[in-house]
Parts: C-alpha cells; sequence; structure tokens
C-alpha cells in the first residue's frame, strides 16, 4: 500500500505533488468554498445571537450563563463586550480546560451556585439533550433559550 510506503519512508520529499494548473485551480476553488462557507457560518450565528440576546435583554436578562464551549460561544463571547449582557461563564460537562477564550468553565452541576438570568445554549447538535441536562441541574424552562 502506497500510504504504508510514505510512512516508512523516512525521505518524505520522493512523495511531494506537482500540481498542475487545472489542478491548482480546482484546489484554489475548493479553498475558496471552505473560507466562503466559513464567512457565511460566522455571520449567520451572529445574526441569530444578535437577535437572541435582543430579546433576552428585552426580558430582563443582563448576567447569562452559555451552555456549551463551541464556535457559537466563541462567537458570542468576541461580541460580549458590545452587548449589553454579562456573560458568567461557560458551561460544558464534557469541556476538558478550566478556561474558554478567558472564560471560566463549569459543569452543569454547579450552575445553581452561580448568579444569572438566563442560560443561552450554545451547542449547534443534541440540543434537546442540552435542555434536558440543564433541566436535571434544576433550572427552569423559562430561563433557557436557545438560538432562533
Amino acid at each position: 500500500m502506497k500510504f504504508q510506503r510514505v510512512r516508512n519512508n523516512p525521505d518524505k520529499r520522493a512523495y511531494l505533488y506537482i500540481m498542475t494548473p487545472a489542478g491548482l485551480k480546482a484546489k484554489s476553488l475548493l479553498t475558496y468554498r471552505f473560507i466562503k462557507f466559513t464567512f457565511d457560518f460566522y455571520n449567520q450565528m451572529e445574526e441569530k445571537v444578535q437577535k437572541c440576546l435582543a430579546e433576552m435583554f428585552g426580558r430582563g436578562v443582563k448576567r447569562l450563563v452559555l451552555y456549551g464551549a463551541s464556535d457559537v460561544a466563541r462567537i458570542l463571547l468576541e461580541m460580549a463586550d458590545q452587548e449589553a449582557v454579562e456573560i458568567i461563564g461557560v458551561v460544558d460537562d464534557a469541556y476538558d480546560g478550566q478556561e474558554f477564550h478567558g472564560m471560566p468553565v463549569i459543569k452543569s452541576g454547579q450552575l445553581p451556585e452561580l448568579v444569572w438570568d438566563g442560560v443561552l445554549i450554545t451547542v449547534l447538535e443534541n440540543i434537546e439533550e442540552a435542555e434536558m441536562r440543564i433541566h436535571q441541574a434544576g433550572v427552569a424552562q423559562d430561563v433557557i433559550w436557545t438560538l432562533p
């Protein structure tokens, strides 16, 4: 197998690829599509976060806990200085670190120990499971928020 030969060969230069103009064009197009997808995702999430924060602030939420150390949480933390909501911390039972982009990471069992007005679910998958875990931590449904 070619891959095995590459792994075992100490001189990897023998396996360099030479790109044809068509190959370079195809690779450039893939890179462009990836960058465009990433920016589109970021812009969509930023818009959803702004709408959600405006609604939360309108309902009196001023101190917020994020549920999930995710790309959405990172986007929200980058926007936090511009918004009228104070982010207290990030709840994530699976995250290994103690800090996520400058914010303390706590386990869901510690949620009742903090002073906050709302919990925003920032995970993109298994949102129902996240809601269930938040409920198990003793949080009422009316203070749990999800992105539109």
